[in-house]
């Protein structure tokens, strides 16, 4: 069973109080002396959003993503990554990452660089006269429509993962109206 340590509700991170016994959570949580620890929730939501499968700003690229993040969420202008943050985001992956969300992971940074490919060989397509950059490039379009249906797949299976592994507090059974309601049909009631 994997332990819910942040939950994104109404676009605030939740910090279950159990992450905080974790040393890497608990470390970016005692470093910030103020009584609000509105630095230490920060770093916490900066950590939730970098690492969690379900993330607003997993369509990023790694490299986009953190500044993406740390445009919306942090608000001190001399902020950076530092050991801490480091650590905290190594230790969040291990905790949530399954094989099949690693996977998916991989196959999400497969789809940046055929994004790449199409951006690049679209800008051949102008000086196509004789059409065969254009007839591969339909070519090509055919695949990766074949390849986006398996890839919703791998993110159905991992959605379903998700759902397996969630924490109940108290005990009890995930309710089939608790799951969006495009995954619904998919989803019975389990004991968690």
């Amino acid at each position: 069973m994997k332990l819910k340590l942040f939950d994104l509700k109404e676009k605030q991170v939740i910090i279950a109080p159990e992450a905080l016994l974790i040393k890497e959570f608990k470390a970016l949580w005692d470093r910030d002396k103020t009584r609000s620890k509105e630095k230490a929730i920060e770093d916490l939501a900066y950590v939730f959003y970098i690492a969690d499968i379900s993330s607003p700003y997993r369509n990023y690229d790694e490299e986009v993503r953190s500044e993406k993040i740390k445009e919306s969420v942090i608000s001190q202008p001399d902020w950076k990554e530092d050991d801490a943050i480091k650590k905290a985001i190594s230790k969040y992956k291990e905790i949530h990452k399954t094989y099949s969300m690693g996977l998916l992971e991989d196959v999400e940074y497969g789809l940046f660089k055929i994004r790449q490919y199409f951006r690049n060989a679209a800008e051949g397509l102008a000086d196509d006269t004789a059409g065969k950059v254009t007839e591969q490039y339909l070519s090509n379009v055919e695949k990766v429509q074949k390849m986006l249906t398996a890839i919703k797949n791998l993110k159905d299976i991992v959605d379903k993962e998700m759902v397996e592994n969630a924490r109940i507090r108290g005990g009890g059974t995930i309710n089939p109206r608790e799951v969006p309601k495009s995954k619904r049909d998919k989803y019975t009631k389990r004991s968690v």
